[in-house]
């Protein structure tokens, strides 16, 4: 699941902006490529948590599984190389599922509380990465901070060219810039199962959370 997907889950448990911003600092830190420590701010530690768990209950969904497996022969068969094809089906079904979630007003909201307490120097003294790609964190934040809602998650050839951008730094998974175009019709494809799917998926990704919850 990607941040607003999990902002989207997260506000089944609080709605505190911090909370929210916890549960998505961990995909922060994965774009700028470094590993989030434990915050010391409460709310913001409740919420990473929860993205852990989320995460674990999201990837074990069946249409999530379902989807990754179709998508990823799909593209394979259509000439991607078989980790590039794996990588796209997998972060491009999140990407996709983002947009779809973008159109809940309470989701939209949520994200926009939770990225504007990222200009309260305490709660940015809360949170700490490490790593090769600490260095990127403070421009990731600055980036997230100022662009308001990821709406280009709702354009499948957008998505397509993001995927293309973040993985070309992966040998094993970067997509060839000749499959470009094929990429970009498949993400069209893609975002019809994932619309599909969509209530399956987060409803079984909140079943997850529960079961969890009563394990515990």
């Amino acid at each position: 699941m990607n941040f607003i997907g999990h902002a989207h889950v997260a506000l089944d448990h609080g709605d505190a902006p911090t909370f929210v911003l916890g549960s998505m600092l961990p995909d922060f830190a994965s774009m700028s490529r470094a590993r989030l420590e434990t915050p010391t701010h409460r709310e913001l530690a409740a919420g990473v948590a929860l993205h852990h768990r989320t995460d674990d209950a999201f990837h074990s969904a069946p249409a999530f599984v379902r989807i990754c497996a179709t998508w990823g022969a799909e593209l394979e068969q259509r000439g991607i190389g078989w980790g590039a094809a794996r990588a796209v089906a997998h972060v491009g079904t999140e990407m996709l599922l983002d947009g779809l979630l973008l159109d809940h007003d309470a989701t939209r909201r949520a994200y926009l509380d939770a990225v504007a307490s990222l200009h309260d120097a305490e709660i940015l003294a809360a949170m700490r990465v490490s790593g090769p790609g600490a260095e990127r964190w403070p421009s990731v934040l600055e980036r997230v901070r100022g662009h308001g809602t990821p709406d280009f998650y709702r354009e499948p050839e957008v998505v397509a060219d993001r995927l293309i951008q973040i993985l070309a730094g992966r040998p094993r998974l970067a997509v060839d810039e000749a499959h470009r175009a094929t990429l970009r019709a498949a993400m069209h494809a893609l975002r019809g199962d994932v619309e599909d799917a969509a209530a399956e998926l987060v409803r079984t990704t909140r079943a997850g959370l529960i079961r969890e919850e009563f394990v515990r």
